[in-house]
C-alpha cells in the first residue's frame, strides 16, 4: 500500500509538471504582436505643403540615424519629385526647391517636427520613431 501511494504521488507530480511545461510553452511560443495601427518597426510621416497642394507620405520605415534631409531626399527621389539643395559644408544642407517650387524673396523651405518649428537644420535632426515631419514653403520663421 505504501508503494502504491508513492507511485500515485509520482504520477500526480509528473502530470502537474507536464501541465506547467505545456502552459509555459503556449505563452512563450506566441509570436510578438505590434500594437494595432503600427508595423512594429520604427516609422515616421512626411508632409510637403506647396501652398496650393500637399503630398502626404505616412508610416514610412525609418532608417538607422536617418536625418530629415536624407529621408526627404530619399522619398522624393523614389517618387520622381524634383529636389534641389545647397551644401553649406559644416553648416549643413539648405533645401532650395521641392517639386519645382523654389524659395526666395523672404520665402524658404522650412520644416516642423510634430507641429513644432525645427530648431536645427534638416541635415542635423535625426528622425525619431513616430515623428511627423512637415515641409512648408513659407516666410522666414526665425
Amino acid at each position: 500500500m505504501n508503494l502504491t501511494k508513492k507511485k500515485l504521488g509520482y504520477v500526480l507530480l509528473a502530470v502537474a509538471l507536464g501541465v506547467v511545461v505545456i502552459a509555459g510553452l503556449g505563452v512563450f511560443a506566441r509570436p510578438a504582436v505590434a500594437p494595432e495601427g503600427t508595423s512594429g518597426a520604427p516609422h515616421f510621416s512626411l508632409f510637403i505643403d506647396y501652398g496650393d497642394k500637399n503630398d502626404s507620405l505616412e508610416d514610412i520605415p525609418l532608417g538607422e540615424r536617418e536625418t530629415v534631409f536624407l529621408a526627404t531626399q530619399r522619398l522624393v527621389s523614389e517618387r520622381g519629385i524634383e529636389f534641389d539643395y545647397e551644401d553649406y559644408g559644416d553648416m549643413g544642407m539648405l533645401v532650395t526647391s521641392i517639386g519645382g517650387r523654389s524659395g526666395g524673396g523672404g520665402v524658404y523651405w522650412q520644416y516642423w517636427i510634430n507641429g513644432e518649428y525645427a530648431q536645427v537644420g534638416a541635415s542635423a535632426y535625426e528622425i525619431r520613431d513616430g515623428d511627423r515631419i512637415e515641409w512648408r514653403l513659407t516666410n522666414a520663421q526665425q
